[in-house]
């Protein structure tokens, strides 16, 4: 579903830069067309994240579910990436494949939330957070993720 989005968006990038016509054969030409019109790939959105830092940080009248809870820095291996502000689900999935796991709101939104820099997740003021994730995701989008997708992904001449 999320490729249909991702597809009605390209065309209407396209349309902004008046470029119908033109395709965009590497992904790398429309992340650098996205930056253009300054509009994050829709993959890339984050508004649920918005909602879990508000939640975090008691900006609405809302608490986490129980079964997230905080890195409380115990962990079975030697070294860990997770940190005070990483989140961890008690919610052990069973029967269910890593696959629809993985594509679930509930998994991606706390995933995402651990993988931001801690730097990041800890600013409480709600649109600083958000101006701080566009401005991490664009550098992402445009360095590292870049050279990954330019030699793998190329886009149809339909979108």
């Amino acid at each position: 579903m999320l490729d249909k989005f991702e597809n009605f968006q390209k065309r209407c990038v396209k349309w902004i830069l008046s470029e119908v016509f033109i395709s965009y054969m590497s992904y790398t030409t429309y992340i650098k067309k996205c930056r253009q019109v300054d509009i994050l790939p829709l993959e890339k959105r984050f508004d649920l994240n918005i909602f879990l830092h508000k939640i975090i940080y008691r900006l609405i009248p809302t608490v986490l579910p129980s079964y997230l809870s905080f890195f409380n820095g115990v962990s079975r291996l030697r070294s860990c990436h997770l940190d005070s502000l990483s989140l961890v689900s008690s919610i052990q999935p069973k029967g269910v494949s890593d696959v629809s796991l993985k594509k679930s709101v509930f998994y991606r939104t706390y995933s995402f939330w651990n993988t931001l820099p801690f730097e990041i997740r800890e600013i409480e003021i709600s649109s600083a957070f958000k101006n701080e994730v566009v401005k991490y995701f664009w550098k992402m989008l445009l360095t590292e993720d870049i050279e990954i997708f330019e030699s793998d992904v190329y886009l149809s001449d339909s979108d």
